[in-house]
């Protein structure tokens, strides 16, 4: 799963989402990682565009942290630490 991981970031980074050269990986348990990020998202309309494919990749960020897709991009405005999960 990691390998997986990795390479969304280094996705995101070519879309300019994330700054792989400062952000990253840092694994927290089998299930779980986090991405340190240096420049998180500073807007409503990036940190839904960065929310969308958090939501692809990984569904539980959605479906069992938040109550809703806004309350989790709202919550990634300014966030400089990217939780992932899977069950």
């Amino acid at each position: 799963m990691l390998e997986s991981y990795v390479a969304c970031e280094r996705c995101w980074s070519r879309k300019r989402i994330t700054t792989s050269a400062r952000s990253q990986v840092v694994p927290t348990k089998q299930s779980a990682n986090v991405l340190t990020v240096a420049a998180p998202p500073t807007s409503v309309e990036h940190a839904r565009q960065v929310a969308i494919e958090h939501h692809a990749f990984c569904p539980d960020l959605v479906t069992q942290a938040m109550e809703s897709f806004d309350e989790y991009v709202n919550d990634l405005v300014g966030n400089d630490l990217w939780w992932f999960w899977w069950d």
